[in-house]
């Protein structure tokens, strides 16, 4: 297991990296500064369309992943970066959401 999550976090460093952000950072540190620091309607729903796919293993995913990786530089995104970055998230969190919990669901049977 230890391989698959490497290479997913891996992609999302190159993910975060492709629509603007520092290539050390994840799009989940990213999204948690930016819920922390500023009051923008997007980084918040792009936080809670994050934290509801990882809600089945970790809460406040967002802002965890940024208390644990604060020496980074996490930059705001443009336009069409923050268009890149809502189009990727969201599909990859809705199908890592479901996927949890039926996981969880098919456990506690």
């Amino acid at each position: 297991m230890s391989r698959i999550k490497n290479i997913l976090h891996a992609g999302d460093n190159l993910i975060n990296a492709t629509f603007g952000g520092d290539p050390d950072a994840s799009i989940s540190a990213r999204t948690g500064f930016h819920m922390a620091s500023h009051h923008d309607p997007y980084w918040n729903r792009l936080g809670q369309i994050i934290d509801w796919g990882f809600a089945p293993i970790e809460d406040r995913h967002c802002l965890e992943a940024w208390e644990n990786d604060q020496c980074e530089d996490y930059q705001d995104a443009e336009r069409w970066d923050r268009i890149g970055l809502a189009v990727v998230v969201t599909p990859f969190c809705l199908v890592l959401g479901t996927v949890l919990r039926i996981r969880k669901w098919w456990q506690s049977l």
